[in-house]
């Protein structure tokens, strides 16, 4: 299947929507362009005087080999049984059994090939490098399996998640530098630890996307953010984002919730997959990259916050 290219919205030029890397967070929502230069641009509200060259084509993902291959496979698939139907070979029923399997729509991505876009190297890019998101010289895990991927939580969840928890939570110290596990922007930044998310039980959060708005990375439940991040923000893999804390938490102690979501383009539904494997793999940074920005603290926190990391009832 072959992937439907859109034009830029400075310079009109068609590019593929699966590879950009031009990508900013304009009025809330995510915006790709074709390069860098229309991205520029495209920030500052203007159109360049002169058509602006897109950036090199990248080679075609395993997905979009996947889906040439999958339609070559159904057009041959095709035409052999409208053969065999001509020359009275094949039965109707046998027909009837084959065409539904041929016109099978497209399924989502497994946990395996999300996993592998947050594993394998870009040829394009000098240093695809992903890191543990929490600083120091121990690397941190889930420590009890509520803590862990898909663990008992309430309210309506994900599948994918096992209709539990859709992350890990991760550190136990209030104060732990929290990184950019990889190169991004930022999506969204949540100050106010009575607001949280979608059910306000996430305290105060930064999501950040990577890889064209393909992969986003959550942090929660943090205590300090830094004071410059906002939507559109860019960061570089081992900044320092944050500090773990206890924002949103009723019983269970600072931490950091940390969950990482896939898509096939930035604007189709997110797939959650389970972190702990990564995190086992990732390497460590003993110290973060220098900020010159301090990390606001959290204010006050009101009796109205309900997650529980670490038991049955509780938050993401």
């Amino acid at each position: 299947m072959q992937v439907e290219l859109v034009k830029c919205p400075v310079c009109g030029g068609e590019y593929n929507p699966l590879r950009a890397r031009a990508v900013a967070v304009l009025d809330g929502r995510v915006r790709a362009f074709c390069s860098n230069a229309c991205k520029e641009l495209g920030l500052k509200g203007e159109r360049p005087a002169i058509p602006v060259e897109p950036d090199e084509p990248d080679p075609p993902s395993r997905w979009e080999q996947l889906s040439v291959r999958a339609a070559l496979g159904t057009m041959l698939l095709g035409g052999a049984v409208l053969v065999l139907a001509l020359c009275g070979r094949t039965a109707p029923k046998a027909v009837a059994a084959i065409a539904p399997a041929a016109m099978r729509p497209i399924a989502a991505p497994s946990a395996k090939e999300a996993l592998s876009l947050v594993t394998a190297r870009d040829a394009q890019a000098d240093d695809d490098l992903w890191i543990h998101p929490l600083a120091g010289p121990i690397r941190r895990l889930p420590v009890r399996d509520t803590r862990r991927f898909g663990a008992p939580r309430e309210g309506m969840r994900p599948e994918e998640c096992r209709g539990g928890h859709c992350g890990v939570d991760l550190g136990t110290i209030r104060g732990d530098i929290v990184m950019a596990v990889h190169d991004g922007v930022v999506e969204r930044v949540e100050r106010d630890p009575t607001v949280g998310g979608h059910i306000g039980d996430e305290g105060r959060f930064i999501m950040i996307l990577h890889k064209g708005g393909t992969i986003t990375t959550s942090y929660m439940h943090l205590d300090g953010i830094r004071e410059d991040l906002r939507p559109g923000v860019p960061v570089k893999v081992g900044e320092a984002i944050g500090t773990v804390g206890s924002t949103g938490v009723l019983h269970s102690g600072p931490h950091l919730h940390f969950a990482i979501s896939v898509r096939k383009t930035p604007d189709s539904e997110q797939l959650f997959i389970d972190p702990e494997p990564l995190l086992h793999l990732w390497p460590l940074k003993a110290h973060a990259i220098a900020s010159l920005h301090r990390m606001e603290p959290s204010p006050p926190v009101r009796a109205t916050t309900t997650a529980r990391a670490d038991a049955p009832a509780s938050g993401m």
